[in-house]
Protein backbone atom coordinates (compact mmCIF):
# COMPACT_ATOMS: atom_id res chain seq x y z
CA UNK A 1 0.00 0.00 0.00
CA UNK A 2 1.51 3.44 -1.08
CA UNK A 3 1.61 6.74 1.12
CA UNK A 4 -0.46 9.42 0.38
CA UNK A 5 1.13 12.63 -1.58
CA UNK A 6 1.38 15.26 0.74
CA UNK A 7 -0.31 17.35 -1.67
CA UNK A 8 -3.44 15.29 -1.66
CA UNK A 9 -4.11 16.06 1.98
CA UNK A 10 -7.37 18.09 2.92
CA UNK A 11 -7.76 21.16 5.11
CA UNK A 12 -7.92 20.35 8.98
CA UNK A 13 -10.79 21.70 11.14
CA UNK A 14 -9.07 24.65 12.74
CA UNK A 15 -8.15 26.25 9.10
CA UNK A 16 -11.70 25.32 7.99
CA UNK A 17 -13.02 27.67 11.51
CA UNK A 18 -10.10 30.10 10.82
CA UNK A 19 -11.46 30.35 7.04
CA UNK A 20 -15.01 30.76 8.25
CA UNK A 21 -15.04 33.09 10.56
CA UNK A 22 -12.36 35.71 8.21
CA UNK A 23 -15.42 34.54 5.37
CA UNK A 24 -18.18 35.68 7.95
CA UNK A 25 -15.88 38.86 9.42
CA UNK A 26 -15.92 40.07 5.33
CA UNK A 27 -19.63 39.63 5.02
CA UNK A 28 -20.13 41.79 7.97
CA UNK A 29 -17.85 44.10 6.50
CA UNK A 30 -19.72 43.99 3.20
CA UNK A 31 -23.28 44.09 4.66
CA UNK A 32 -22.64 47.00 7.45
CA UNK A 33 -21.09 49.47 4.08
CA UNK A 34 -23.86 48.25 1.92
CA UNK A 35 -26.65 49.42 4.60
CA UNK A 36 -24.67 52.49 5.05
CA UNK A 37 -24.46 53.32 1.48
CA UNK A 38 -28.18 52.55 1.46
CA UNK A 39 -29.48 54.61 4.60
CA UNK A 40 -27.52 57.65 3.19
CA UNK A 41 -28.95 57.26 -0.38
CA UNK A 42 -32.27 56.78 1.57
CA UNK A 43 -31.37 60.17 3.54
CA UNK A 44 -30.57 62.15 0.50
CA UNK A 45 -33.62 61.36 -0.95
CA UNK A 46 -36.38 62.11 1.37
CA UNK A 47 -34.25 65.32 1.99
CA UNK A 48 -34.08 66.02 -1.96
CA UNK A 49 -37.99 65.32 -1.89
CA UNK A 50 -38.93 67.08 1.25
CA UNK A 51 -37.40 70.66 -0.51
CA UNK A 52 -38.71 69.53 -3.95
CA UNK A 53 -41.30 72.30 -3.67
CA UNK A 54 -39.54 74.68 -2.14
CA UNK A 55 -37.20 74.17 -5.28
CA UNK A 56 -39.42 74.42 -7.56
CA UNK A 57 -40.67 77.66 -6.16
CA UNK A 58 -37.44 79.02 -6.02
CA UNK A 59 -36.74 78.41 -9.69
CA UNK A 60 -40.06 79.95 -10.59
CA UNK A 61 -39.14 82.96 -8.83
CA UNK A 62 -36.21 83.46 -10.12
CA UNK A 63 -36.82 82.95 -13.54
CA UNK A 64 -39.82 85.27 -13.76
CA UNK A 65 -37.49 87.65 -11.90
CA UNK A 66 -35.07 87.71 -14.53
CA UNK A 67 -37.68 88.82 -17.26
CA UNK A 68 -38.86 92.35 -14.87
CA UNK A 69 -38.88 95.18 -17.59
CA UNK A 70 -38.97 98.68 -17.13
CA UNK A 71 -39.20 99.69 -20.63
CA UNK A 72 -38.10 102.82 -20.32
CA UNK A 73 -37.59 106.16 -22.70
CA UNK A 74 -36.18 109.87 -22.19
CA UNK A 75 -38.80 112.23 -21.64
CA UNK A 76 -38.97 116.22 -19.84
CA UNK A 77 -40.05 116.42 -15.93
CA UNK A 78 -41.22 119.50 -14.31
CA UNK A 79 -38.91 121.39 -11.65
CA UNK A 80 -39.85 118.82 -8.72
CA UNK A 81 -39.19 116.22 -10.98
CA UNK A 82 -42.43 114.77 -12.20
CA UNK A 83 -43.03 113.52 -15.30
CA UNK A 84 -46.31 114.77 -17.51
CA UNK A 85 -48.05 111.20 -16.57
CA UNK A 86 -48.26 112.36 -12.99
CA UNK A 87 -51.69 114.01 -11.98
CA UNK A 88 -49.29 117.06 -10.15
CA UNK A 89 -47.35 117.85 -13.30
CA UNK A 90 -47.37 121.45 -13.71
CA UNK A 91 -46.57 121.68 -17.62
CA UNK A 92 -43.00 123.44 -17.19
CA UNK A 93 -40.22 121.11 -18.69
CA UNK A 94 -37.34 122.22 -16.48
CA UNK A 95 -35.50 118.87 -16.61
CA UNK A 96 -34.75 115.61 -19.32
CA UNK A 97 -34.06 111.98 -18.35
CA UNK A 98 -35.34 108.51 -17.88
CA UNK A 99 -38.33 107.69 -17.33
CA UNK A 100 -41.25 104.52 -17.49
CA UNK A 101 -44.56 104.14 -17.35
CA UNK A 102 -43.88 100.46 -15.07
CA UNK A 103 -42.46 100.22 -11.84
CA UNK A 104 -40.08 97.65 -9.84
CA UNK A 105 -39.81 97.82 -6.18
CA UNK A 106 -38.61 95.51 -3.38
CA UNK A 107 -37.89 95.05 0.19
CA UNK A 108 -39.37 94.92 3.73
CA UNK A 109 -42.59 96.86 4.76
CA UNK A 110 -44.03 96.87 1.10
CA UNK A 111 -47.55 95.90 1.72
CA UNK A 112 -50.24 97.94 4.51
CA UNK A 113 -50.72 95.30 6.84
CA UNK A 114 -48.89 93.31 8.38
CA UNK A 115 -48.94 90.12 6.76
CA UNK A 116 -45.43 90.57 4.78
CA UNK A 117 -42.69 88.94 6.92
CA UNK A 118 -39.40 89.89 5.44
CA UNK A 119 -38.74 91.09 1.93
CA UNK A 120 -41.39 91.49 -0.93
CA UNK A 121 -40.95 92.31 -4.80
CA UNK A 122 -43.38 93.78 -7.67
CA UNK A 123 -42.55 94.36 -10.71
CA UNK A 124 -43.73 93.67 -14.13
CA UNK A 125 -42.71 91.48 -17.08
CA UNK A 126 -43.98 90.19 -20.32
CA UNK A 127 -45.98 86.98 -19.46
CA UNK A 128 -48.96 87.26 -21.34
CA UNK A 129 -50.92 85.39 -18.55
CA UNK A 130 -54.95 86.38 -18.72
CA UNK A 131 -57.90 84.87 -17.22
CA UNK A 132 -59.68 85.01 -19.72
CA UNK A 133 -60.47 83.38 -23.29
CA UNK A 134 -61.12 86.68 -24.64
CA UNK A 135 -57.21 87.56 -24.06
CA UNK A 136 -55.59 84.59 -24.83
CA UNK A 137 -53.12 84.71 -27.20
CA UNK A 138 -51.06 87.80 -26.13
CA UNK A 139 -47.92 85.87 -25.25
CA UNK A 140 -45.94 89.02 -24.96
CA UNK A 141 -48.24 91.20 -23.14
CA UNK A 142 -47.46 92.81 -19.42
CA UNK A 143 -48.92 91.46 -16.43
CA UNK A 144 -47.52 93.02 -12.86
CA UNK A 145 -45.95 90.45 -10.48
CA UNK A 146 -45.07 90.09 -6.96
CA UNK A 147 -43.58 87.55 -4.66
CA UNK A 148 -43.80 87.89 -0.75
CA UNK A 149 -43.48 85.65 2.41
CA UNK A 150 -46.81 85.49 5.16
CA UNK A 151 -48.03 83.48 7.72
CA UNK A 152 -51.44 81.93 7.25
CA UNK A 153 -53.83 79.11 7.26
CA UNK A 154 -55.18 77.21 3.96
CA UNK A 155 -58.50 78.52 4.20
CA UNK A 156 -56.90 82.30 3.75
CA UNK A 157 -55.24 81.20 0.89
CA UNK A 158 -58.35 80.06 -1.14
CA UNK A 159 -57.34 76.61 -1.12
CA UNK A 160 -59.81 75.06 0.97
CA UNK A 161 -63.59 74.11 0.14
CA UNK A 162 -66.15 76.11 2.04
CA UNK A 163 -67.78 72.65 2.52
CA UNK A 164 -64.89 71.68 4.33
CA UNK A 165 -65.13 72.96 7.91
CA UNK A 166 -62.90 72.68 10.84
CA UNK A 167 -64.52 69.73 12.87
CA UNK A 168 -63.85 67.78 9.66
CA UNK A 169 -60.53 68.84 9.24
CA UNK A 170 -58.37 71.06 11.29
CA UNK A 171 -57.30 74.26 9.92
CA UNK A 172 -52.95 73.72 8.57
CA UNK A 173 -51.45 76.96 9.47
CA UNK A 174 -47.85 77.51 7.79
CA UNK A 175 -45.34 80.18 6.03
CA UNK A 176 -45.90 80.59 2.70
CA UNK A 177 -44.31 81.70 -0.38
CA UNK A 178 -47.09 83.88 -2.26
CA UNK A 179 -47.54 84.67 -6.01
CA UNK A 180 -49.18 87.87 -7.30
CA UNK A 181 -50.12 87.90 -10.17
CA UNK A 182 -52.24 90.46 -12.08
CA UNK A 183 -53.78 89.25 -15.60
CA UNK A 184 -53.03 91.35 -18.35
CA UNK A 185 -56.61 92.86 -18.71
CA UNK A 186 -56.31 93.91 -14.99
CA UNK A 187 -53.46 95.53 -15.46
CA UNK A 188 -53.50 98.30 -12.80
CA UNK A 189 -50.03 100.01 -13.45
CA UNK A 190 -50.87 102.13 -16.44
CA UNK A 191 -54.06 103.86 -14.95
CA UNK A 192 -53.64 107.54 -14.20
CA UNK A 193 -54.04 107.12 -10.40
CA UNK A 194 -51.37 104.96 -10.18
CA UNK A 195 -48.81 106.57 -12.44
CA UNK A 196 -47.14 106.98 -8.91
CA UNK A 197 -47.43 105.06 -5.44
CA UNK A 198 -47.47 101.21 -4.85
CA UNK A 199 -51.43 101.28 -5.22
CA UNK A 200 -50.89 98.98 -8.04
CA UNK A 201 -50.31 96.23 -6.46
CA UNK A 202 -51.88 97.43 -2.52
CA UNK A 203 -55.26 98.47 -3.80
CA UNK A 204 -57.76 98.02 -7.02
CA UNK A 205 -60.33 95.43 -6.68
CA UNK A 206 -57.62 92.64 -6.69
CA UNK A 207 -54.67 94.08 -4.59
CA UNK A 208 -51.82 91.24 -3.30
CA UNK A 209 -53.32 89.24 -0.81
CA UNK A 210 -56.74 88.87 -2.43
CA UNK A 211 -57.18 85.27 -3.24
CA UNK A 212 -58.45 86.13 -6.92
CA UNK A 213 -55.00 87.51 -7.63
CA UNK A 214 -52.52 85.78 -5.16
CA UNK A 215 -52.03 81.84 -4.57
CA UNK A 216 -49.55 80.21 -2.49
CA UNK A 217 -46.60 78.93 -4.49
CA UNK A 218 -44.71 76.82 -1.74
CA UNK A 219 -45.66 76.03 1.73
CA UNK A 220 -42.67 76.33 4.58
CA UNK A 221 -40.78 79.23 3.44
CA UNK A 222 -39.64 81.11 6.12
CA UNK A 223 -37.53 83.90 4.67
CA UNK A 224 -37.44 85.42 1.22
CA UNK A 225 -34.55 87.98 1.26
CA UNK A 226 -33.90 90.17 -1.96
CA UNK A 227 -30.53 92.03 -2.62
CA UNK A 228 -30.15 94.86 -5.70
CA UNK A 229 -26.55 94.60 -6.93
CA UNK A 230 -24.75 95.69 -9.32
CA UNK A 231 -21.93 93.15 -10.75
CA UNK A 232 -18.71 92.34 -8.56
CA UNK A 233 -16.96 94.36 -10.92
CA UNK A 234 -18.62 97.49 -10.89
CA UNK A 235 -19.59 97.28 -6.47
CA UNK A 236 -16.87 94.80 -5.04
CA UNK A 237 -19.03 95.49 -1.64
CA UNK A 238 -22.53 94.35 -3.25
CA UNK A 239 -24.25 97.52 -1.13
CA UNK A 240 -23.62 100.25 -3.23
CA UNK A 241 -27.25 100.70 -4.88
CA UNK A 242 -29.01 100.13 -1.54
CA UNK A 243 -28.23 100.24 2.30
CA UNK A 244 -31.65 98.58 4.04
CA UNK A 245 -32.25 96.28 0.55
CA UNK A 246 -34.88 98.83 -0.19
CA UNK A 247 -35.17 99.35 -4.16
CA UNK A 248 -37.86 102.02 -5.84
CA UNK A 249 -37.58 102.71 -9.10
CA UNK A 250 -39.80 105.52 -8.55
CA UNK A 251 -37.54 107.30 -6.18
CA UNK A 252 -38.40 111.00 -6.54
CA UNK A 253 -35.55 113.34 -8.24
CA UNK A 254 -34.04 115.79 -5.84
CA UNK A 255 -31.04 117.70 -6.48
CA UNK A 256 -30.27 118.28 -10.07
CA UNK A 257 -28.51 114.60 -10.71
CA UNK A 258 -31.20 111.88 -11.48
CA UNK A 259 -31.05 109.37 -8.71
CA UNK A 260 -29.00 106.25 -9.95
CA UNK A 261 -32.67 104.02 -8.94
CA UNK A 262 -34.49 106.11 -10.68
CA UNK A 263 -36.98 104.50 -13.51
CA UNK A 264 -34.17 101.60 -13.62
CA UNK A 265 -33.84 98.09 -13.00
CA UNK A 266 -30.96 96.86 -10.76
CA UNK A 267 -28.74 94.71 -13.06
CA UNK A 268 -28.63 91.80 -10.65
CA UNK A 269 -30.71 90.42 -7.78
CA UNK A 270 -29.29 88.42 -5.07
CA UNK A 271 -32.11 86.09 -4.00
CA UNK A 272 -32.16 84.24 -0.69
CA UNK A 273 -34.56 81.66 0.19
CA UNK A 274 -34.43 79.64 3.62
CA UNK A 275 -37.54 76.47 3.77
CA UNK A 276 -38.10 74.24 5.97
CA UNK A 277 -38.82 70.35 5.68
CA UNK A 278 -42.85 69.53 6.49
CA UNK A 279 -42.24 67.25 9.30
CA UNK A 280 -40.36 70.46 11.08
CA UNK A 281 -43.12 73.23 9.79
CA UNK A 282 -45.53 70.64 11.63
CA UNK A 283 -44.02 70.77 14.91
CA UNK A 284 -43.42 74.34 15.04
CA UNK A 285 -46.65 75.89 12.99
CA UNK A 286 -49.70 74.44 15.23
CA UNK A 287 -52.16 77.56 15.29
CA UNK A 288 -52.33 80.79 13.74
CA UNK A 289 -49.37 82.27 15.57
CA UNK A 290 -46.52 82.20 14.09
CA UNK A 291 -43.45 81.24 15.33
CA UNK A 292 -41.07 83.51 15.93
CA UNK A 293 -37.25 82.80 14.28
CA UNK A 294 -36.33 86.22 14.55
CA UNK A 295 -36.54 86.58 11.04
CA UNK A 296 -38.42 90.43 11.28
CA UNK A 297 -35.15 91.50 13.50
CA UNK A 298 -32.74 90.25 10.72
CA UNK A 299 -32.00 91.65 6.95
CA UNK A 300 -32.13 95.08 7.79
CA UNK A 301 -28.56 95.52 6.69
CA UNK A 302 -26.90 94.53 3.28
CA UNK A 303 -23.07 94.29 4.84
CA UNK A 304 -24.75 91.94 7.28
CA UNK A 305 -26.36 89.54 5.16
CA UNK A 306 -24.25 86.57 5.89
CA UNK A 307 -23.79 87.45 9.55
CA UNK A 308 -27.80 87.15 9.69
CA UNK A 309 -28.40 83.76 7.69
CA UNK A 310 -25.74 82.63 10.49
CA UNK A 311 -28.15 84.20 12.90
CA UNK A 312 -30.86 82.73 11.41
CA UNK A 313 -29.61 79.16 11.03
CA UNK A 314 -28.13 79.34 14.66
CA UNK A 315 -32.16 79.73 15.78
CA UNK A 316 -33.20 76.84 13.14
CA UNK A 317 -30.69 74.63 14.86
CA UNK A 318 -31.48 75.25 18.16
CA UNK A 319 -35.10 73.56 17.50
CA UNK A 320 -33.46 70.93 15.65
CA UNK A 321 -35.52 72.06 12.19
CA UNK A 322 -34.55 70.58 9.04
CA UNK A 323 -33.95 73.22 6.59
CA UNK A 324 -32.38 74.35 2.93
CA UNK A 325 -31.12 78.13 2.07
CA UNK A 326 -31.47 78.45 -1.37
CA UNK A 327 -28.86 81.09 -3.42
CA UNK A 328 -28.90 82.27 -6.65
CA UNK A 329 -27.67 86.19 -8.33
CA UNK A 330 -30.05 86.25 -11.04
CA UNK A 331 -29.19 89.03 -13.98
CA UNK A 332 -32.30 90.90 -15.18
CA UNK A 333 -32.04 90.56 -18.99
CA UNK A 334 -33.80 94.51 -19.04
CA UNK A 335 -31.91 95.74 -16.99
CA UNK A 336 -29.96 98.96 -19.27
CA UNK A 337 -28.09 100.52 -16.25
CA UNK A 338 -26.82 103.54 -16.48
CA UNK A 339 -24.92 105.83 -13.40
Amino acid sequence: MSERSPCSRGFSLVELLVSTAILAIILLVIFSITQQTGSVWKSSQAKIESFQAARSAFESLTRKLSQATLNGYYDYFDGSGRTPRDPSYDGKPTRYGRQSDLHFISGPGLLSDASQIGHAVFFQAPLGYANSINWSGLDGALNSIGYYVTYNDDAETGGRPGFVTEALSPLKHRFRLMQFTQSLQDLDIFRTANATGTGWFTGGSAPAGNIASTRPLADNIIALVILPKKSAADDASGTSLTTDYSYDSRTPWSGTTQPQQMNQLPPILHVVMVALDEPSAQRVCVNGTAPDFGIQGLFHDPAKLDDNLGKLEDKLKSQNLNYHIFQADIGIRGAKWSQ
